[in-house]
Parts: structure tokens; C-alpha cells; sequence
């Protein structure tokens, strides 16, 4: 099925200084009409949209910001290195033209504590909903944020729901800020949520969801791999 046209913004780095472990998180944006806030599908064009502009003026303050904050808790040898934005056209493929990526000069640090360290794999989880579409295609979203400072606290494996927030508001500032709307046909876009099924859907990101619990990351592209150490059971009498 075909995906809704909209722009894919990235980012990403290392999850520690020397470490071949890379980490990746992106948020769909979408053109908002005034009538609401879903685009019936192929009813829009990126001709106009100033991609590099884009990163530069907005998308490369807002994820360094987000990513530096204490309260996002990201530890400090976590880095961030590049971020980007790509127009995905209905193939899901993106269209080079209307594609920008900014390496940083200098990776940028997690804000939050060194300690406690988790394993790489670990991360939380950060959720979007939309009250636009309540189930199904377009109502749900998530990434994987690396590199959690959090303590657990107690043998459930839970930490304090209080972090969980300060975590779920410091995202919902970042969200709300990759807004984008100053451009020459004065169309707004907003993050959205987008999937291919159906005829494609998107609905605009309404709410952020933070468990209080740490997940672990579903890809871990250039990791290295585990050594298995195999021995033979001898079963005979």
C-alpha cells in the first residue's frame, strides 16, 4: 500500500564515545490543512519545502536541546552526531531532492547523570498517541530513547514514575517543537504518525507515553555481536 507523502526526521549517533554500538530515533512530519488535522492522501507536494532550511534553522537546535536536557535522561557519554530530514514519497522511498542530513562538528553529549550505566540494549520506550485515530493503522507510534540514566527502585525492575514524567514532558517540548509553518505557501506541518496500510494513513501526534520501566532497542545496527560458547551433553549410560 502506499505511505502518505511526509517528511522523515532523524537522528542519531554513537552510544558511547569509541563504541561501534549506533542508535537512531525519527518522527514522521505531515503538511496540516486548515480543516483538520489529517491530509487526504496525494493532496500535497513538497516543491516548496525548504528541507535544508529546514534542518539548520530548526530540527538542528530542537533534537541537541532535547538531547542535553537533564530531565530527558540521557547519559552523558551517549552521543548524537547527525540529525536529518527526508521526503518520503508514496514507494516509501525518499526522494533525494527534498533531502537533507548535518553532521555535528563535535558529537554532542547526553544531559542527564553517569550513573546508573545500563547495557547498551537497554533504552525507554516513548510512545505517541493520536485522538484522531483511537486503533488501527495511523494511532500509534514509538522510538527507542537510548542510554537511560534512571535507577530502578526495587527488585520489580520499575523506577520512580516521577522520572517518567520528567522524561514524557521533555519529549512533548521537542515534539511541539519541530513544528514547522513559516514557509512561502504558508502550510503548517506537524508530527504525525504514518503507516502505509489501507489506503495510508496519518494522524497527528496528540500524546506522549512514558512507562516507567526500561525496554530494550529492537534494532541494533553495527552492534557486536555476543560470543556463544556451545558444549556437548553426553547422554550416554
Amino acid at each position: 500500500m502506499p505511505w502518505p507523502p511526509h517528511n522523515h526526521v532523524q537522528w542519531g549517533g554513537r552510544r558511547a564515545i569509541g563504541s561501534q554500538e549506533i542508535w537512531q530515533n525519527g518522527v514522521r512530519v505531515c503538511k496540516t490543512e486548515a480543516d483538520g488535522p489529517t491530509v487526504p492522501f496525494g493532496q500535497e507536494t513538497f516543491d516548496t519545502f525548504d528541507t535544508e532550511g529546514y534542518v539548520l534553522d530548526l530540527v538542528a537546535f530542537v533534537i541537541p536541546w532535547w538531547f542535553q536536557r537533564v530531565e530527558s535522561h540521557i547519559t552523558p557519554p551517549c552521543r548524537l552526531e547527525w540529525v536529518s530530514s527526508t521526503w518520503i514519497t508514496p514507494s516509501g522511498n525518499p526522494d533525494p531532492r527534498y533531502s537533507y542530513r548535518h553532521e555535528f562538528p563535535d558529537a554532542i553529549g547526553g544531559g542527564g547523570y553517569y550513573t546508573p550505566s545500563h547495557p547498551f540494549q537497554c533504552a525507554i520506550v516513548l510512545g505517541w498517541t493520536s485522538d484522531v485515530r483511537a486503533r488501527g493503522p495511523g494511532s500509534h507510534g514509538r522510538i527507542f530513547q537510548p542510554s537511560p540514566d534512571v535507577q530502578l527502585a526495587d527488585e520489580t525492575g520499575l523506577f520512580p514514575v516521577a522520572v517518567a514524567g520528567e522524561i514524557a514532558d521533555s519529549a512533548t517540548t521537542m515534539i511541539y517543537q519541530l513544528r514547522a509553518g513559516n514557509f512561502p505557501t504558508g502550510d503548517r506541518r506537524t508530527p504525525h504518525i504514518v503507516s502505509p496500510s489501507g489506503p495510508g494513513y496519518r494522524s497527528r501526534i496528540d500524546h506522549v507515553t512514558v512507562d516507567n520501566r526500561v525496554d530494550v532497542l529492537r534494532k541494533r545496527a553495527e552492534h557486536q555481536g555476543p560470543l556463544r560458547e556451545i558444549r556437548t551433553v553426553d547422554q550416554g549410560w
